[in-house]
């Protein structure tokens, strides 16, 4: 299919899109979706072959950086299935931990970040109750790695309202939801981090080339943290 052929991203492609060719792709945008969000794409995602799996997740990150466009949920979703799985296939730690930091950090500068993100935490709820004692840590990580790069995204769009109110909205309807469909341990786990994820992109410079005196002002601190103080206030009820 001659579409197909010429919207497919390769890892040996520019890292940069240029105007006028983003202008002249618009079209290509929702077959794009369609042909990445395709079980040969996701089975390249999840391959047991490293080298593949690399190659795949490369192709994914040039396509994200110009944005989710027509049927994004779904593609989301799609894609989302396939990378749970290659985080599954990744054997050693450091290549888990290296994983783990570039699939969160795809959603940093994404413009429709919070949609990648419900993505992911609604995976990672349902897929929950498969996982081993074997399989436990990557996860842990990943989701530690996953509200680092919600608050780093809050930082370039300099905490914009509606983006701590979707932030907000996120965490509250997923992760510290009390609902049956979010399990304990995904639950605890995420308050646990969440302190930790808000100090430490202000002491990094990498990669948002942030200045070292940024603060989080009182103001939003108290919005980010609100999901939490609203789960421990509903819990000391109950």
């Amino acid at each position: 299919m001659k579409a197909t052929k010429s919207r497919k991203v390769t890892p040996n492609g520019n890292s940069r899109i240029s105007a006028n060719d983003a202008s002249q792709s618009t079209k290509a945008e929702t077959v794009d979706d369609s042909v990445i969000s395709t079980s040969e794409f996701r089975r390249k995602l999840a391959s047991t072959d490293r080298k593949e799996r690399q190659e795949a997740i490369d192709s994914l990150n040039k396509f994200l950086a110009s944005g989710l466009q027509n049927g994004e949920e779904r593609f989301a979703a799609g894609i989302w299935k396939a990378l749970f799985y290659a985080m599954w296939m990744a054997d050693k730690v450091p290549f888990q931990r290296r994983l783990a930091d570039q699939i969160s950090r795809f959603s940093i500068n994404l413009p429709r970040t919070w949609t990648y993100q419900r993505a992911f935490w609604k995976e990672m709820c349902q897929q929950w109750p498969r996982l081993d004692v074997y399989r436990l840590d990557k996860y842990y990580y990943l989701m530690k790695m996953f509200i680092h790069s919600s608050i780093q995204h809050l930082i370039v769009v300099k905490f914009k309202a509606e983006e701590i109110e979707q932030f907000q909205q996120l965490l509250s309807e997923w992760p510290l939801s009390q609902r049956d469909a979010v399990p304990m341990g995904i639950l605890m786990h995420v308050v646990d981090v969440f302190v930790d994820a808000l100090k430490e992109p202000l002491q990094r410079t990498e990669p948002l080339e942030l200045e070292s005196s940024l603060r989080i002002p009182s103001k939003v601190m108290a919005q980010l943290c609100r999901p939490v103080f609203e789960l421990a206030a509903c819990a000391k009820q109950e």
